[in-house]
């Protein structure tokens, strides 16, 4: 069948069905599943994921007895790469993330210098 015949003629663009009018469709029953409305496809969704329980006992005892300085070199991170299995840039952003958050060791070391 024409796309043309099946819906009403488009005046723009016959060659197109025309456009429902959204404002005044009826709402959907309560509870009813909804289609995902986002734009982001979902291979470029982002989860939070924790890290294994494991490796963040090894980086959490690593930064406690290194409390004075807890920034790895990369020696120290090739090392706890290897101990814990994550990545360079998870190591990185575990710390980051841990130095912003520890309000024990800002206030006691972060204004000293390093």
């Amino acid at each position: 069948k024409n796309r043309a015949t099946v819906a009403p003629e488009n005046p723009i663009n016959p060659t197109f069905p025309e456009v429902p009018d959204l404002q005044n469709m009826p709402h959907p029953p309560p509870n009813t599943p909804r289609a995902c409305t986002s734009k982001i496809p979902k291979y470029l969704q982002h989860r939070r994921r924790k890290l294994p329980r494991k490796a963040r006992e090894i980086l959490s005892a690593w930064f406690e007895s290194n409390i004075a300085d807890p920034y790895p070199s990369d020696d120290e991170r090739e090392e706890l790469m290897r101990t814990t299995g994550l990545t360079s840039k998870q190591i990185h952003h575990w710390f980051t993330n841990r130095r912003k958050r520890d309000v024990k060791w800002r206030a006691k070391y972060l204004f000293r210098g390093r």
